[in-house]
């Protein structure tokens, strides 16, 4: 009977060793990671999440929830941030998820013919359809609701990939006309305090679509490229000032 208790005194204790996180790498794709105990350091935790999870980027950072500001997403900078069963967000670093959603449109900007898939904007602006996952989590919303980072990240993703099959850049009205699309289908991502509930979304289309245009002129689409000026370093174009204009 004793040898028995200290066996399952043992189990116990192995068990409360154990250490794990929820990683998030995008909206549907989230893993449960088990370590045998915590991580002595950051980089220890960076060099087992390479080894343990499938699909890590090279190179990262890792984010986590913080409660002192509304869950908002903060970088990771101790290992004694992290508790056990933690959620963490991983973000690649510098441009990567951008290229990658650019990298669909090489074989469109090979040409600068006939890249449109339409001749004008869609007036009303009618929302793309979002995968699975996103469309479930904003269909079943409800009042408790919370706007995830990785969320929010997917579906600017899908929309400036929309947006630009109609048109490279797009006028204040029409970004306008997607951040109203966007919260009047899916009512859960109204913004509260901010103008009409989506103003909030304009400005975060406005950036999306700066940075998808760089990450397509730094894989040679010659169509945005032509508008980054001789001064960019990832255009070997010569213009004038005058010359840098904003047409596709």
């Amino acid at each position: 009977m004793l040898s028995a208790a200290v066996v399952c005194m043992s189990s116990q204790l192995a068990a409360m060793d154990v250490f794990k996180l929820r990683v998030v790498l995008s909206t549907h794709n989230v893993k449960k990671v088990v370590f045998d105990q915590k991580p002595a350091s950051l980089q220890d935790l960076y060099q087992q999440l390479q080894a343990k999870v499938e699909g890590m980027p090279n190179e990262f950072v890792l984010m986590y929830e913080d409660k002192d500001f509304d869950n908002s997403l903060v970088s990771v900078t101790d290992i004694d941030e992290l508790q056990n069963c933690m959620s963490v967000t991983i973000l690649t670093t510098g441009e990567l998820t951008e290229s990658v959603l650019a990298a669909e449109l090489i074989p469109s900007c090979s040409t600068t013919t006939n890249l449109r898939c339409s001749t004008g904007w869609p007036d009303p602006f009618q929302m793309p359809d979002f995968d699975f996952m996103i469309e479930r989590q904003l269909q079943q919303a409800d009042a408790s609701f919370v706007l995830t980072w990785a969320l929010k990240r997917d579906i600017l993703h899908k929309l400036a990939h929309t947006m630009y099959a109609f048109k490279a850049y797009s006028s204040d009205a029409e970004v306008e006309s997607v951040a109203k699309a966007l919260v009047a289908k899916y009512p859960c991502l109204y913004e509260k305090g901010t103008s009409g509930g989506w103003a909030g979304w304009k400005n975060s289309l406005k950036f999306k679509m700066g940075n998808f245009r760089t990450s397509l002129s730094k894989i040679g689409c010659a169509e945005v490229k032509v508008n980054t000026g001789k001064r960019s370093k990832h255009s070997s174009v010569q213009l004038p000032p005058a010359a840098r204009h904003k047409k596709a």
